[in-house]
């Protein structure tokens, strides 16, 4: 979400061949991102002004759209927009650490050379208000820290990220659902938001647990760029249960 590089799926279970985010088109047509160990919990403050709000809102003032390629998310330590070809190498990095692809549906291992910049490309060619791929990227350093995204079908928005393993256990993907998921149901016609993720990657199962998303079921998905079948949990938050938060 995010099609990332090869599209991890949002919980390391975007596995099967379903309406997921579809990261590196260009590369693996079903590339699917998914969700790496991460960590703490940021506090959500329910009701409070979504960052996207505000940069709409300004964009307006000037009496136009929103530019796919320009729409930027504020967290309190996150920055969350679209990736330029200046983020390739550090996009290149995250997903070729072992740490990371072996978590994913699909992104090869080893993974291909400069793939991140066809990646790149790919993504601003296809932005849409159903399809967001978006860098995490610190607000304090500018460092990019992974990708988020979603792909909406159905009604509803599937969602995957991927965090560098450096920064993995500080809570930034946590903080990024948390505002990736108000944009959607701020800003699209989404009605739920789901997410998958491998049984055996319970931090996954934990930011989005702490995202607000339900377990909903498990059942074995086979991985062919894994070279096998793993255990994937499904998980899903509604438009209404949002609203409850």
């Amino acid at each position: 979400m995010l099609e990332i590089v090869s599209k991890l799926s949002l919980t390391a279970a975007s596995f099967h061949p379903g309406p997921f985010v579809r990261l590196w088109g260009f590369l693996l047509l079903a590339c699917r991102l998914n969700c790496l160990p991460e960590g703490l919990m940021v506090v959500f403050a329910p009701g409070r002004p979504c960052a996207h709000q505000a940069f709409e809102e300004e964009t307006k003032s000037y009496g136009g759209e929103i530019a796919v390629d320009l729409l930027e998310l504020s967290t309190e330590r996150l920055r969350l927009r679209t990736p330029r070809i200046e983020d390739a190498d550090a996009i290149q990095s995250i997903v070729t650490d072992p740490r990371v692809a072996l978590t994913t549906a699909s992104i090869p291992h080893p993974y291909p050379d400069d793939g991140a910049r066809g990646f790149i490309l790919h993504v601003q060619s296809v932005a849409s208000r159903d399809r967001r791929n978006l860098a995490m990227v610190l607000l304090d350093r500018k460092d990019v820290i992974g990708m988020i995204g979603y792909q909406i079908k159905d009604m509803e928005a599937e969602l995957a990220y991927i965090v560098s393993p450096v920064h993995w256990r500080r809570g930034y993907a946590t903080e990024a659902c948390r505002e990736i998921i108000a944009y959607i149901f701020g800003a699209t016609e989404a009605e739920a938001v789901t997410a998958r993720a491998m049984t055996a990657n319970t931090a996954s199962e934990a930011v989005l647990r702490k995202a607000g998303l339900r377990w909903q079921s498990e059942l074995p998905v086979v991985l062919p760029v894994r070279s096998g079948t793993f255990p994937t949990s499904c998980w899903r938050l509604s438009r209404d249960e949002f609203q409850r938060l």
